[in-house]
Parts: C-alpha cells; structure tokens; sequence
C-alpha cells in the first residue's frame, strides 16, 4: 500500500465500521418497532373487547 493513501485507508476502514454499527442499531430498532406495533396491535383488540357484566367472574380455568 502507498504510504500517501494510508490515511484514506483508516477513514475507509472508519467508515466501514460506522457503516457496520449503523446497520446494527437500524435492525435493533427495527426489532424494537415490530415488537411495539405488536403491542400497540393488542392491546387495541382487548380496548374493543366488551367489558364483562358486574358480577361475572372470569375465569383461567375454563372448562374446569
């Protein structure tokens, strides 16, 4: 390697490395994002569900 394009080499190898970290920290936000959309989903079906009537007991044992 010419020692003239050495500096352009680390900025490139910088580069590089920033590129990667970015990439990363884009797919951990994607993944974060999905997982909130997934939330946001639910939790918007269980609003639209109807609230039981006073008195009526739910129950996680159902069948039982």
């Amino acid at each position: 390697m010419n020692d003239s394009n050495a500096p352009l080499h680390r900025e490139l190898r910088r580069l590089r490395a920033e590129n990667a970290r970015l990439v990363a920290e884009r797919e951990s936000m994607r993944r974060r994002i999905t997982a909130l959309s997934l939330t946001v989903q639910a939790l918007r079906e269980r609003a639209a569900q109807p609230e039981p009537a006073p008195g009526a007991e739910e129950s996680d044992d159902a069948g039982e």
